[in-house]
């Protein structure tokens, strides 16, 4: 330090040697002289703190008695830079250093000027080692004086939380509601070993924040598949929602049974077959499908091996995974897509005008009724619930 006390510092002589700015003092309230304060200090006869800060050493003032400084009681009323401000603080040094500060100081104060009982407290020193004073940076701050740690906007988000823009162009933005389908194309292989399933997640994001599954059996209208396999007794499959709840439908069983029309054929073990549409659903009442074992299982809907309410507690929005396990070797199986639909209603925009999905899940339309052109190889049609289904 060239000078011990702010009070003995001038201003002036920064603009011919600049790196005075930054040199280290200690004051109560000053910063220089043109705010005139008499500083008084008081060194301890066994370790002078003052030599030892002015020489630039490292200060370590533990001894019975302590290094003080104080100024002066100037009165009631006095404009005066070692009162506290409406911010409840008083500046009493400036150090510089080019490691990290750590201690603690004992502080003396006479509150109001009242002079007993005068106030005593121990308090630590505490450094905030992040520095920025760029204030287009993430991390700026006003009270830094280099710029050596700041932090900006990565290359790919929009803002300092690492956030990106959705397709509206909105930052953080959760995006068009996708649905609740995931669809795999030309399908994908379930692997046909016993150390490891196949697992797909759903992110779930359309639904009111908070919103539970409070009775499965009627929250959920039911899991979707289109699959195939050349041995139903190989297979566990098993839905999981967001808090790890779980729900197993089929549970091996069923030995041979077909599921759709798979390539039964192990020296083409990467060909997919046809897969089929199958549902499980909490009203079904026609047996799982083990009970309807044999040949080839139909498409259509089939009751779960566990009840749905293990899916009581599960929040709506969220990962939902299926999983496919293969527990034998030989014989093999592909997914195709799979979905979940629910009773819920989606919050979610599906376009970004701001429009949902009504009830036929058109983006923006009008719900019902909705119109569905369905011909079988007779061509001949029935209206059922305001929908055309083939018949």
């Amino acid at each position: 330090a060239s000078e011990t006390f702010a009070n003995a510092i001038d201003p002036t002589f920064f603009s011919a040697f600049p790196e005075l700015e930054y040199d280290s003092w200690l004051t109560i309230g000053v910063d220089d002289f043109l705010d005139p304060m008499e500083l008084l200090s008081l060194a301890d006869p066994i370790y002078d703190a003052f030599a030892a800060f002015e020489a630039g050493d490292n200060v370590i003032s533990n001894t019975p008695n302590g290094n003080y400084w104080a100024t002066f009681f100037p009165g009631l009323g006095a404009d005066n830079a070692g009162f506290a401000g409406d911010d409840l603080k008083v500046l009493i040094g400036q150090l510089t250093t080019s490691g990290t500060i750590s201690g603690t100081i004992y502080f003396q104060i006479f509150p109001m000027g009242i002079q007993s009982p005068d106030l005593r407290i121990l308090l630590p020193i505490l450094y905030a080692p992040t520095q920025c004073m760029d204030a287009e940076a993430c991390n700026y701050d006003e009270g830094a004086w280099t710029n050596d740690d700041c932090t900006y906007i990565g290359a790919e988000a929009c803002d300092c939380a690492g956030n990106v823009l959705d397709e509206c162009g909105v930052c953080g933005g959760s995006g068009l509601y996708e649905g609740t389908t995931v669809d795999f194309g030309d399908g994908v292989l379930i692997p046909d070993d016993q150390s490891q399933c196949f697992t797909s997640q759903l992110s779930v994001t359309g639904f009111n924040d908070g919103t539970i599954i409070s009775d499965a059996n009627n929250d959920i209208v039911n899991l979707f598949m289109n699959f195939e396999h050349s041995y139903m007794g190989d297979l566990v499959i098993t839905l999981i929602c967001p808090n790890g709840q779980s729900l197993v439908v089929h549970q091996q069983g069923g030995v041979g049974t077909y599921l759709g029309e798979p390539v039964d054929n192990d020296t083409q073990p990467i060909d997919p077959g046809i897969g089929w549409d199958y549902w499980w659903d909490p009203g079904a009442t026609n047996g799982t499908w083990v009970d309807n074992a044999g040949g080839t299982l139909p498409s259509g809907s089939y009751e779960s091996v566990q009840p749905f309410t293990n899916l009581n507690g599960c929040p709506l929005n969220g990962a939902w995974e299926v999983e496919v396990c293969d527990l034998w070797a030989s014989d093999n199986g592909f997914i195709f897509n799979w979905s979940l639909e629910t009773s819920f209603e989606y919050e979610e925009s599906c376009d970004c005008e701001g429009n949902i999905l009504d009830e036929c899940g058109v983006c923006g339309g009008d719900g019902f009724p909705c119109v569905q052109t369905c011909l079988d190889d007779d061509a001949s049609l029935s209206a059922v619930g305001g929908c055309f289904n083939a018949v």
